[in-house]
């Protein structure tokens, strides 16, 4: 997609300036502008970008006005950003955890949580209610007492 900014691209300037470009040349009548394959933060910018010169067109915004409104929304985009790609490194680095946690439940490896030895029977995804972020955990067999517990997967010590 030509006008797609990938999380490659995040920074680069001369392609932001020219899709700020475009949106206003769309605005105005001149040309195509789709914000649809963008990423999210992209397509939250570029969403109220077309708003906002949609309002400074038709006169419900001064100049000033829309300047200060973009520098707010672009100081939140870049916000958005880093979230967004904190959030892609932390997906990145739990799919690591996951493919350990699949081996030791595939070999039925002995994990220590809290001074006691378990097998690991399942592998439990949640969304965290406030960040609204992903996070995973183990479902934790005890062997001896046939308790079953849930524990964050960096809690756990594999056991040799």
């Amino acid at each position: 997609m030509e006008n797609c900014i990938s999380i490659t691209s995040f920074k680069d300037m001369d392609n932001f300036k020219k899709l700020k470009n475009q949106a206003w040349e769309f605005i105005n009548g001149r040309g195509d502008f789709s914000i649809d394959d963008f990423s999210p933060p992209e397509y939250k910018y570029f969403d109220l970008l077309l708003q906002l010169y949609g309002k400074l067109k038709d006169g419900k915004a001064t100049k000033e006005e829309a300047k200060n409104q973009d520098d707010k929304n672009y100081a939140d985009y870049e916000e958005y950003c880093n979230a967004y790609l904190d959030g892609v490194l932390s997906i990145i680095d739990s799919q690591n955890e996951v493919e350990k946690i699949k081996v030791i439940i595939a070999k039925q490896k002995k994990v220590e949580y809290q001074g006691t030895d378990y097998i690991v029977s399942a592998i439990i995804v949640r969304m965290h209610h406030k960040k609204m972020q992903w996070y995973y955990q183990v479902e934790l067999h005890d062997l001896v007492s046939n308790n079953i517990t849930i524990a964050n997967i960096e809690k756990i010590k594999v056991k040799e």
